[in-house]
Formats: structure tokens, sequence, C-alpha cells
């Protein structure tokens, strides 16, 4: 099975959200997990938002 990992599925893994659990079985089942090229700056930037609005921290 092929998985296309996006940046929203990948910052809930990361952050431990709620869904995390169930994405983090799907990418373990996966024989390949592929991303589209724009995935880096897509979460650059989310976690920049996180950071500004949300009171993410840097560490």
């Amino acid at each position: 099975m092929i998985c296309i990992l996006d940046a929203s599925a990948a910052i809930e893994i990361a952050l431990n959200k709620p869904k995390s659990k169930r994405l983090e079985n799907y990418l373990k089942k996966a024989d390949w997990i592929i991303a589209p090229d724009i995935f880096i700056s897509e979460v650059a930037n989310t976690f920049w938002k996180y950071h500004q609005f949300e009171d993410l921290a840097l560490a």
C-alpha cells in the first residue's frame, strides 16, 4: 500500500492530536509513504501559525 502523507496529517501526528494514533496505524501498514512537493513549506507554515497564534513553543 502507498500512503500520501499531507501536512495536516503529519502535524496531527507530531502534535499528538486526537486522530494521531489512527493516522500512525495507516503509516505503519504502508509499504511506501510519499508526500507532495510542497510538504515542507506547508508544514513550516502551519507550525509558524501555531507559534504565532496558538502559543506553540519554539522548542
